[in-house]
């Protein structure tokens, strides 16, 4: 679950999400370390999030019929 999270919430939706929301949109911005910080702490969530969603998927389909 660990490598999971930290693949696909932190590196895939974490980075990418930090990358665009300072680097690219123009708008009024927070220091770059709390941006960071924060897109970090939700990249956790969305992983930790989509580890659960994905592993009820799984029993379900894997339930005798």
């Amino acid at each position: 679950m660990l490598r999971y999270v930290l693949v696909s919430g932190l590196l895939m939706w974490g980075l990418p999400m930090f990358v665009v929301m300072t680097f690219v949109i123009s708008r009024p911005q927070p220091p770059v370390a709390l941006s960071a910080i924060l897109w970090s702490v939700g990249g956790v969530g969305f992983g930790v999030a989509m580890w659960f969603i994905q592993e009820h998927r799984y029993r379900k389909a894997t339930q005798a019929h």
